[in-house]
């Protein structure tokens, strides 16, 4: 499921581009989590963007608005059919950054030690020119005791006070992790880890027994 979850929305817009888009977010304790994505883009000529947003694993997104410098923008909701979620945006001319607001239902699930988080991304459809470190950017923050054990498409950095910040090349359809108030041994990323560590200490066990038998 999750190369499913890293699907780019990118049906190209003539004469419009994302050059940076960034997401924020703070999971509490209820299990809806506010998120603003804030996109730079240039959409030269264009009166509306398409955006489409993913809703699986039981996530819904509802309250969808869009601002420019503060100003609400006229946004259109298709009817949901199947998980995607789809609409479009009215862009005023010289448009140059894009704010879209809106409530994840579901986005945090309590489990036995933390927090499961979901968040889609409402994912302008717009190109992407020149994919680079950090043009895609997240932080959201945690309630206090808990820890990013393990997240997807990237593990996150921690930074003050609770914030775990993501940096990508491009905009992913979901940003997910696990919390968790321990310390969690076997992620997926440190299984991997482990299994090559110990697929070098194997061979290189191998091939010294080999070299003992061959000198004796």
């Amino acid at each position: 499921m999750l190369p499913f979850l890293l699907l780019l929305a990118q049906q190209y817009v003539s004469g419009g581009e994302i050059l940076e888009a960034r997401l924020e977010a703070k999971a509490d304790e209820g299990a809806d989590v506010a998120v603003r994505l804030t996109y730079r883009i240039e959409a030269r000529g264009a009166e509306r963007v398409a955006f489409s947003a993913l809703e699986i694993d039981g996530v819904a997104i509802e309250e969808i608005s869009a601002f420019a410098s503060e100003t609400p923008l006229r946004v259109a909701i298709e009817p949901r059919s199947g998980p995607m979620r789809e609409g479009s945006i009215a862009v005023p001319k010289d448009t140059s950054a894009i704010e879209i607001r809106y409530i994840v239902r579901g986005g945090a699930e309590p489990t036995e030690d933390g927090l499961r988080v979901r968040l889609p991304c409402v994912v302008l459809d717009l190109k992407i020119q020149d994919t680079r470190t950090g043009l895609f950017s997240s932080m959201v923050q945690l309630p206090d005791g808990l820890s990013v054990v393990d997240g997807f498409p990237s593990h996150p950095l921690a930074g003050a006070d609770g914030v775990y910040r993501w940096e990508l090349p491009l905009v992913p359809t979901f940003v997910a992790f696990r919390a968790s108030s321990g310390t969690v041994l076997l992620t997926p990323p440190r299984v991997v880890t482990t299994a090559v560590v110990v697929l070098f200490v194997a061979v290189g066990f191998v091939g010294v027994r080999r070299a003992r038998a061959s000198g004796a």
